[in-house]
Order: C-alpha cells, then sequence, then structure tokens
C-alpha cells in the first residue's frame, strides 16, 4: 500500500488507522511525526498557469500511489483526482465528531484496515463517552456562557466542530454554529455579551505573539477589563495546531482540553500535549500567561 495524504486530518487518520509506515507523501500543512521517515510533500503550488487541480493530481500521480486519503478536498480537486487511473481517491467530509467516526471507518474500509479502524474508534469512542457522562452531571446554570475564538487578528468566532466541542465539555457557546465556517466578531459585541469564559484556539503564529495581542485589546479599550472572564480570571489560550483546527482524531484531545478547561474540578488533567495557557491579571493590570497545569 502506498498512499498519499493531502489534508491534515487524513494524515492523523492515516497514522490512527497504524498506516503510518504506507504514507509516501503528504501535503504541506501535514503533520508527520519524528518516527515516519521519508515521506515527501505535495506541492500545492500551481505551475506555469495551470489550475489547481490539474497540478495536484499530475503530482500525486506521479508518485504513483495506490490511494489518496483527504479530508474536506475542494471539489475540483476531488474530482480531477478521481479520475486517475488505478487510484483510490477517499475524501472525507468531516465537520463534526459523528462525521470523524464515520471517516474513520470509511477510510478503514478503503484502505483494508477495517479491524484497525474499530479499534481506533473504541478508544476515541470511550474519551467522548467518558466527558459526555459528566457533562451530563452539570446542571445547565452551572454551565459557563463560553466565548470560543479561533483567531484574535481578526476576532473570529467557533465555527464547524469548535462550537460542538464546547457544548459536549459542559459550557454555552455564544458566537458561531455548528457545521458553519467560524464569523468575524467585534470587541463591541463581546462586551455586550459579557461570557463567563474567553477561550482562544490561537493558530501557531498568534500562539507566540499572543501576550502582546492582548495587552493591545486592553489597552485600546477600556471596557475589556471590566468582562465578567477577564475579572474572574477565565481567559484561556490553547494553541489550535491539531486540536482545534483538524478534522481528525485530534478534535478529542481538543474536547478533553476543553472540559478540563471549562470544569477543572470534574475532570483529570489532559495528557495530551496540546499547548495550554490561563490569562491572568496581576497587581499592575497587565495580563499574565501561565500553565494551568502548574497551578
Amino acid at each position: 500500500m502506498r498512499i498519499v495524504t493531502l489534508t491534515p486530518g487524513a494524515t492523523e487518520i492515516a497514522i490512527a488507522l497504524g498506516l503510518e509506515s504506507a504514507i509516501i507523501a503528504a501535503g504541506p500543512n501535514c503533520r508527520i511525526p519524528d518516527r515516519v521517515r521519508g515521506v515527501q510533500r505535495v506541492d500545492f503550488g500551481a505551475a506555469h498557469g495551470a489550475p489547481m487541480a490539474e497540478v495536484i493530481a499530475d503530482r500525486v500521480a506521479a508518485l504513483n500511489p495506490n490511494a489518496v486519503l483527504a479530508t474536506n478536498l475542494p471539489n475540483e480537486i476531488s474530482e480531477r483526482l478521481q479520475s486517475v487511473p488505478n487510484l483510490t481517491v477517499i475524501d472525507l467530509a468531516i465537520s463534526s465528531i459523528d462525521e470523524l467516526f464515520d471517516g474513520i471507518r470509511l477510510a478503514g474500509e478503503g484502505l483494508g484496515a477495517g479491524s484497525a479502524a474499530k479499534l481506533a474508534l473504541r478508544g476515541l469512542s470511550y474519551r467522548k463517552r467518558r466527558i459526555e457522562t459528566i457533562t451530563d452531571s452539570v446542571q445547565h446554570d452551572a454551565r459557563p456562557r463560553v466565548l470560543f475564538l479561533e483567531a484574535l487578528s481578526p476576532l473570529l468566532g467557533a465555527g464547524y466542530w469548535n462550537p460542538e466541542l464546547v457544548a459536549l465539555a459542559g459550557g454555552r457557546n455564544l458566537h458561531g454554529k455548528p457545521g458553519v465556517a467560524p464569523r468575524r466578531t467585534q470587541l463591541e459585541h463581546i462586551s455586550v455579551l459579557d461570557p463567563d469564559v474567553i477561550f482562544v484556539a490561537a493558530s501557531h503564529a498568534e500562539f507566540g505573539t499572543v501576550r502582546s495581542m492582548l495587552d493591545q485589546i486592553a489597552d485600546a479599550h477600556s471596557d475589556w477589563g471590566v468582562l465578567r472572564a477577564i475579572a474572574h480570571d477565565r481567559v484561556f489560550i490553547a494553541e489550535a495546531t491539531g486540536a482545534f483546527d483538524t478534522p481528525g482524531p485530534s478534535m478529542i484531545d481538543g474536547l478533553e482540553v476543553l472540559a478540563y478547561t471549562l470544569h477543572p474540578h470534574r475532570h483529570r488533567t489532559p495528557t495530551s500535549t496540546v499547548n495550554l495557557l490561563h490569562v491572568k491579571r496581576d497587581e499592575k493590570g497587565l495580563l499574565d500567561l501561565t500553565s494551568p497545569t502548574d497551578e
């Protein structure tokens, strides 16, 4: 088996199925574990003015794979790949946890790893049910009103699977709907919402500058400091990579991180490697970042 994974979620799924040694190439944004050697990168850049779908299909075909695994590919790319002879194309549409589980099952069947898919799903389903069982015991009034932001610049509310993660973790999502792309919001709107918790899933690039970005917001908007979440030190920043920005098994890592963040006394400390920072005010009124697990 020679597999090309074109999206980060697809790469995660292939690895969860125990097929990492069969991955010969991956898309430019896919995260490849250090233990997986010899994986080439599929360049998504257009060449000589040709349509991207044609370029990608030609570059994939040149690798001579048996199968391509992807998540949420644009239709024109998926259709062009399906025209490549002797190539199995598995393009999974995933915007929720149920669709993730269905996708893992379909990928297992299509790649001859049905037993591995059942085993992976058993573990992921157990972790999800454990969170749900605890959440079911939380009264409605004890579920914090959560503003989930997918970016600080610009301010983007929750989209796709993240509103679902908030609800499963025991929160009430204030901005964004499941299965829909994240929408912009404004600080003025946040002031009206006055959330109990602000949770920012920052990109890798934003995560490194999050302190200065938050200080700039606080300096420019005097009402920022009186928000309930700020006043009660319930602002959290997570590095989104994998856990909140990828339609793959790491969605469950994101669920566990959110559940622990919203209800730390009910949930165990997450074992995932998601970087999580707790934003607090110091004596001077400035914002201070610490790791929740260090508190």
